[in-house]
């Protein structure tokens, strides 16, 4: 996991850099489709869909289609980066322990390593992002008592305030990464490739 003299490995600085990255690509693109939607729920007669709207949005705000990047960043960044790159690390090192005590890794017990390690992942990513979770809740609220921007709103919320829904929000995020990556990794798999953290 680290290399010499206390420094990240280079593989770690690799998987963080990559799904960050993936990440950052997403969501900008994503943000002027999610502002579109978003007027279109508060005003129907905005347009006729998504890819209607857009034009005038981009036309009537230019670069404020992208106001609510930061807070989307703030929940999705560490989301993204804490799935992918514990899910990697966790599997790699469940194969090695496996492989030390000597145990064949049949297809059943891929199974429920993936399965296994997608949970901590889940539960990990979950509670990454959840302040960034419940900063981008306020904001899209549009009447926040907190404020009206990103830094605003982080600014006067209390430490609790970024945690309210932690429980519920870990039972929803477990259900669906658990479900993404075990897919994943049964998708490889099925197409020859090893699983997660095999190879």
């Amino acid at each position: 996991w680290c290399g010499g003299a206390g420094l990240p490995d280079q593989k770690l600085v690799s998987l963080v850099l990559a799904a960050a990255c993936a990440e950052l690509i997403g969501s900008s693109f994503l943000c002027p489709l999610e502002a579109t939607r978003i007027r279109l729920v508060a005003d129907p007669g905005y347009g006729r869909e998504v890819f209607d709207a857009l034009p005038r949005l981009v036309s009537e705000r230019g670069a404020g289609v992208f106001a609510s990047l930061p807070a989307v960043l703030a929940k999705m960044l560490p989301y993204t980066v804490t799935q992918l790159v514990s899910y990697d690390l966790l599997t790699k090192q469940a194969y090695l322990a496996l492989q030390a005590a000597h145990v064949h890794t049949d297809p059943s017990l891929s199974l429920a390593v993936s399965f296994a390690c997608s949970l901590i992942a889940a539960v990990l990513s979950s509670l990454a992002s959840q302040p960034g979770d419940s900063l981008l809740s306020e904001l899209n609220k549009g009447g926040s008592s907190f404020g009206s921007s990103p830094a605003e709103i982080a600014q006067a919320m209390a430490f609790q305030d970024f945690f309210r829904g932690t429980s519920a929000r870990l039972v929803h995020m477990m259900a669906i990464v658990s479900t993404q990556l075990v897919i994943y990794d049964l998708v490889k798999q099925l197409v020859g490739l090893p699983a997660t953290g095999a190879a």
